[in-house]
């Protein structure tokens, strides 16, 4: 779920710690400030880290907020960033028709607005759906799909999120050296973006392969650091998941 502008707009100190990966300082900031007075993409920066801390109601609530106000002002960018954020708190929540729904809102915003990283993090966004439907074909091509996009932009963190989905896809498959591929590079994309909770959740992947491989002391290595990195982060969710 984790984005950023790419047009040049003036950012909120908020938008800055979201940006930054700094997750619990950029909702602990939301919440002591006057909510009244936050503009949208404050609020949808708020939901963003709420949603990456576990607290989804207080996530939806706020990109709710953010979706009215984008919508009033006719700001479909804001529009389409609210909707992925939307998605990425239903998808957790298990909410997949809604959350099916909003991505699809996010690709055609997209399209519409010729944002190419926006779009291409709709279909990962899509290929997540149809991975936890039992569909991995559908899914692997949605997600190259969106590799291709994000390594011709450049863009460490969205080729982290997107290696770590084909690694899941490939290793369910029992194709583990396809998975090894995609989990290295999930893991040196998440190293070089600022996103600590990815590289938590990178690290965690990592773990799962060589697991699935017999490999337990690679596997307690990657859980320790992934666990460590979570913390690190306030990221209650990836340390859950390591734990």
């Amino acid at each position: 779920m984790r984005d950023r502008f790419a047009h040049r707009h003036r950012r909120e100190p908020l938008e800055r710690l979201v940006a930054a990966g700094r997750f619990a300082e950029a909702l602990r900031s939301w919440m002591e400030g006057v909510v009244a007075d936050r503009p949208p993409h404050a609020r949808r920066a708020g939901a963003v880290a709420a949603a990456r801390l576990g607290a989804f109601q207080t996530g939806q609530d706020l990109a709710d907020a953010a979706l009215r106000q984008f919508s009033l002002s006719a700001d479909d960018r804001g529009r389409m960033r609210a909707y992925n954020v939307l998605g990425g708190i239903a998808f957790e929540r298990g909410q997949l028709r809604t959350a099916e729904r909003c991505f699809r809102h996010t690709v055609a915003l997209g399209q519409l607005l010729d944002d190419q990283r926006a779009t291409a993090r709709g279909w990962n966004n899509l290929g997540s759906l149809e991975h936890v439907r039992g569909k991995p074909v559908p899914a692997m091509r949605l997600y190259e799909h969106a590799a291709r996009v994000y390594d011709r932009l450049g863009d460490e963190a969205g080729c982290a999120q997107t290696h770590h989905n084909l690694g899941l896809v490939h290793r369910e498959l029992g194709e583990h050296v396809q998975a090894e591929t995609h989990v290295r590079e999930a893991v040196d994309h998440a190293s070089r973006s600022n996103d600590q909770p990815l590289l938590a959740l990178a690290l965690t992947g990592r773990a799962e392969l060589a697991i699935a491989r017999g490999d337990l002391p690679g596997a307690v290595n990657d859980l320790d650091l992934a666990l460590r990195t979570a913390e690190d982060a306030g990221d209650s969710v990836g340390g859950a998941e390591a734990r």
